[in-house]
């Protein structure tokens, strides 16, 4: 018998309508089974379709995850042999840093050089919120920003951030770019240069919100969004619920 059959049967047995004084004492506990019976297979239908859900959520995470890793190992078989074509481009790089550096040495002019040509690396941290205890690893280069945001884009998770799981945190959230030089704000609010504290012209790490729904702040102040903010060594910026912790290097 399915649960209408069941439904039904208990039901002929009280008359219609709420318990009054001329029910049996039969009758009302036929009445009580039959509420009891219905919140019972309305909970169950609710749960199974929150399971359902759950599970096909789970499920895009996955596939999400299965094409990004597809996706790396195949750019990784191209050039000498996978991970070698990201290490021969460090070593290039590396290599003209260490010859343009040695030009300059030998030439006895006022111009300083940077203390690192190479762009390098940024770790990122999250230290509260539905991520906790996530850390992200990213390689801005220049015209080349890492996106920060709830999407599970390609952008996002080859060499962004993505907060998939804080409905606080905007699809597109903010932006980390890296720069020669320049303007910007720090910590503190102060406006700064493009000067490093022992006196070169290196690149620098900027993080800018590109006009998020519930903002950014930094040292519990919102932040305007547009606003490029120098990142520093342990600086914390909080995105939504999430609170993000920035190491250089």
């Amino acid at each position: 018998m399915d649960d209408s059959a069941s439904v039904a049967s208990v039901t002929t047995r009280f008359p219609s309508g709420e318990p009054n004084n001329s029910w049996t004492i039969e009758e009302l506990m036929y009445w009580s089974l039959s509420q009891y019976h219905s919140k019972a297979i309305s909970q169950t239908a609710s749960h199974i379709q929150s399971l359902s859900d759950n599970c096909d959520r789970e499920c895009d995470d996955l596939m999400e995850l299965h094409r990004a890793a597809v996706e790396l190992a195949e750019n990784g078989t191209r050039g000498n042999g996978g991970d070698n074509e990201e290490n021969v481009r460090n070593h290039a790089d590396a290599a003209a840093a260490v010859d343009v550096n040695a030009k300059i040495t030998n030439n006895n002019s006022s111009t300083t050089t940077t203390k690192t040509l190479s762009p390098g690396t940024i770790t990122v941290l999250i230290t509260s919120g539905p991520h906790n205890a996530s850390k992200f690893t990213l390689r801005p280069k220049p015209c080349t920003p890492c996106f920060i945001g709830r999407s599970k884009g390609k952008k996002f998770i080859k060499n962004g951030i993505s907060l998939s799981k804080d409905q606080e945190v905007s699809t597109t959230h903010g932006k980390i770019l890296v720069e020669g030089g320049g303007g910007g704000l720090s910590a503190s609010g102060a406006a700064v240069n493009g000067s490093n504290s022992d006196g070169g012209s290196g690149a620098k790490f900027y993080f800018i919100d590109v006009g998020s729904t519930n903002g950014t702040t930094l040292n519990g102040e919102l932040i305007e969004p547009e606003t490029k903010i120098l990142l520093t060594e342990g600086l914390e910026l909080k995105a939504g619920g999430s609170n993000l912790k920035f190491m250089l290097g």
